[in-house]
């Protein structure tokens, strides 16, 4: 399956939000000032339907800020939906693929709730992956992304997920195939046909994504989620930030994971992503290290 299914009803996103009104079209916006004095509407209220206006303050300005902090997108909570909390905001919007108008009303809100459960935290992401607090921000908005989009919202999901892309990553700081690729040179399983596949095809992406059927795939399921990139014409977009997760979701999808994960068949994963068993030890090893980190909360 298509992991874009998800947001096919969706709006189109765009990073242009709804424009103040001019004088000579009608009553002019209210100012700053004047918007900093509403207040907020609760979250639940804004699930109902109402909308956290840019300038608004109140206790959901602050758990808005929070979340989206969590999330990867830092913003000081400082109580009012600020210029830099309405920048976050987009920047979440513009990730998650809703309206970038700055604005928290029930769609966005409904795509926020999913993603807090479709997280993990700096924090534990910093633990589970070995790296410094610096190289995990740089990934952690990707990697929640990719939760999202797979749906990887339980501990078991999440455990076999990082522990997964960990290994294939070589500790999320590897995100092409240090071999050549020369060795899959000519496997028509994977789509090499004409020569100099291997090489051109090889893995890449924080699930190392291989062949060349794989590149051709990918881009014909994301489809606009890669903003006109053909992997299969640019395979070396595969490593990229805005590419290497989202590829790494695509995969997960398609396969299906989430079923054995769930089940527990931890094996069963590593032979759909590898073939095989390559890199057991490692593997559970960093299962085992994540559900740890997980299960502490």
């Amino acid at each position: 399956m298509s992991f874009s299914s998800w947001n096919q009803n969706r709006p189109a996103a765009t990073s242009n939000g709804p424009q103040p009104v001019g004088p000579q079209n009608g009553p002019q916006a209210p100012g700053p000032s004047a918007m900093a004095r509403q207040t907020a509407p609760s979250l639940e209220q804004i699930r109902a339907g109402a909308v956290l206006e840019p300038g608004m303050s109140g206790p959901s300005a602050s758990e808005l800020q929070t979340k989206l902090t969590k999330l990867g997108f830092i913003t000081p909570v400082t109580g009012t939906h600020d210029v830099g909390s309405q920048a976050a905001l987009r920047l979440f919007q513009g990730k998650y693929d809703v309206q970038q108008n700055g604005r928290l009303g029930p769609t966005t809100i409904a795509v926020l709730d999913k993603a807090m459960r479709c997280s993990v935290t700096l924090a534990q992401f910093t633990q589970i992956s070995g790296l410094d607090k610096a190289a995990a921000a740089v990934e952690l908005q990707g990697l929640n992304a990719s939760m999202y989009q797979a749906d990887i919202s339980t501990v078991q999901r999440k455990a076999t997920y990082l522990a997964q892309l960990g290994h294939e990553s070589m500790g999320f700081k590897q995100f092409e195939e240090l071999a050549s690729g020369s060795a899959y040179e000519g496997r028509r399983d994977l789509g090499n046909t004409e020569r100099g596949d291997g090489k051109r095809y090889k893995g890449r992406g924080a699930i190392q994504v291989t062949g060349r059927a794989n590149y051709r795939e990918a881009t014909s399921d994301l489809g606009p989620q890669l903003g006109g990139t053909d992997l299969e014409q640019n395979p070396e977009r595969g490593d990229d930030p805005d590419v290497r997760y989202m590829t790494a979701a695509w995969f997960w999808n398609k396969r299906n994971l989430n079923k054995h994960a769930d089940a527990g068949k931890f094996d069963t994963v590593t032979s759909r992503i590898n073939g095989g068993q390559n890199g057991r030890p490692d593997r559970r090893a960093r299962h085992a290290k994540a559900l740890k980190v997980l299960q502490a909360g």
